[in-house]
């Protein structure tokens, strides 16, 4: 089985077919390792290739450059007082890929030249770079983007923060305003019980003791319909929480599955690119058209551990969302 993602690999050999590969070289030996395609080694040494253009520079492609390259052009040149030295030794984030943690328990990422400490930003749904040593300071907003690197990026502040968040303050001033509604009536149901009292003791009630019984009556119904109105906005917001956490976890469970898929995918990628690195390991003359299979699967493979990588982490800021959402 072989993937059907396009590859995204620009170097020149990658685009030719097996049987122009084929004709760029027939043998494979340590003497005549020029005719076989391209190899990694020879894209990031400017080694010219034979077979493959009688003049063509061995120029890696912006798609091929090493990872200091891509990840110090996505982060965007942080500022390098904000690059800070970890504790100890570094591993891997088991949730958040691209992310190291610290001795410490202090996240990292790097741009290959300087490391840099990231918080998250739960208000803005976002990791900052931050300097720790003066962590009041505004942090540098980024991002995972698609390729698997952090960028810098500007969209905070925008979108109100979390919309659980936006909910849980609703709600509130709505509990506040129905307290303050329901306080009132008690204060008109005791008003009309007084007035109520003196009507009992009284032989021969005068005009005055009627109009204020109105006056309470009156006041009384009025507090009653607002507390009712303040009673239906918090069923109303309560309802909106329940199909907003509703539609959220219907989406996590969507992105689990993709991930799983892919995890899948990428394991049975894995597989394949065994099989023929022992295929050429053991061959004496591995063909064109094996070595170009093999190039094009590790592309894929790349491309779906990307692509797991950014749906993680959306599985984790969704999470996150979830939890801000108000329950009943």
């Amino acid at each position: 089985m072989f993937i059907s993602i396009p590859s995204t690999d620009s170097s020149a050999w990658a685009s030719q077919s097996p049987q122009d590969s084929q004709q760029a070289g027939q043998t494979f030996d340590h003497q005549k390792v020029g005719a076989m395609p391209r190899t990694d080694h020879d894209r990031y040494n400017g080694a010219q290739p034979q077979g493959i253009g009688k003049h063509e520079p061995a120029t890696p492609s912006p798609d091929l450059r090493t990872g200091v390259d891509i990840m110090s052009r996505a982060l965007g040149a942080l500022p390098a007082s904000y690059a800070s030295e970890p504790s100890g030794k570094l591993h891997p984030d088991p949730v958040k890929p691209g992310v190291r943690i610290d001795e410490n328990g202090r996240r990292y990422i790097s741009d290959g030249v300087n490391t840099y400490a990231i918080r998250h930003d739960r208000d803005n749904r976002t990791e900052r770079v931050y300097r720790p040593d003066n962590p009041t300071k505004p942090g540098i907003p980024v991002r995972l983007n698609t390729h698997g690197d952090y960028e810098r990026h500007d969209e905070v502040g925008l979108k109100g923060g979390s919309r659980g968040r936006a909910l849980q303050m609703q709600l509130n001033r709505a509990r506040g305003q129905l307290e303050n509604a329901l306080a009132e009536r008690r204060q008109a149901e005791n008003e009309l019980a007084t007035i109520d009292a003196e009507t009992q003791r009284s032989q021969n009630p005068g005009m005055d003791l009627t109009m204020r019984r109105q006056q309470a009556q009156r006041n009384l119904e009025r507090t009653q319909h607002v507390a009712q109105g303040y009673e239906g906005q918090m069923e109303s917001l309560l309802r909106e929480a329940h199909q907003l956490r509703q539609t959220m976890q219907n989406e996590l469970t969507q992105l689990r599955r993709r991930r799983d898929d892919g995890t899948q995918l990428g394991q049975a990628t894995q597989h394949e690119i065994n099989v023929l690195e022992t295929t050429l390991r053991m061959s004496d003359h591995p063909s064109a058209d094996t070595q170009y299979k093999l190039q094009k699967l590790q592309g894929d493979l790349r491309r779906l551990q990307d692509e797991n990588g950014a749906l993680s982490y959306r599985i984790m800021a969704l999470h996150a969302e979830i939890d801000d959402i108000p329950r009943a």
